[in-house]
């Protein structure tokens, strides 16, 4: 999307994927039970940087422009994003769910 001479696109890619991984965590954690299950889209950034040092590291032949550490700049720093989406996503579901002043049963001064 070009505005004024301006193209936006890489930004609304990168403010989509922050918002759908920020979406998907907070949704994964309120449908699991189990709170290892809340890790699973941790493969996400994870498969980024390894595909970012695959370019890297792949027999490109070292021409004049090599551009692979550019790639893994830009890959390292959309895997950085993803995993702030998904921080954002799991501390939007901390905040909300799971910080609940509850008194214990056995708690004397309880109102029961």
């Amino acid at each position: 999307m070009v505005i004024n001479g301006v193209d936006y696109t890489i930004y609304l890619i990168a403010g989509g994927s922050f918002a759908l991984m920020a979406l998907a965590e907070y949704f994964i954690c309120l449908k699991s039970k189990n709170p290892s299950a809340r890790k699973v889209l941790l493969f996400v950034p994870f498969l980024i940087l390894v595909a970012g040092l695959l370019v890297y590291g792949s027999n490109s032949g070292g021409g004049f422009l090599d551009l692979s550490g550019l790639v893994l700049v830009v890959a390292t720093i959309y895997a950085l994003l993803c995993g702030a989406g998904m921080f954002a996503g799991w501390f939007a579901f901390k905040l909300k769910y799971e910080n609940k002043n509850e008194l214990p049963e056995s708690c004397p001064f309880s109102e029961e």
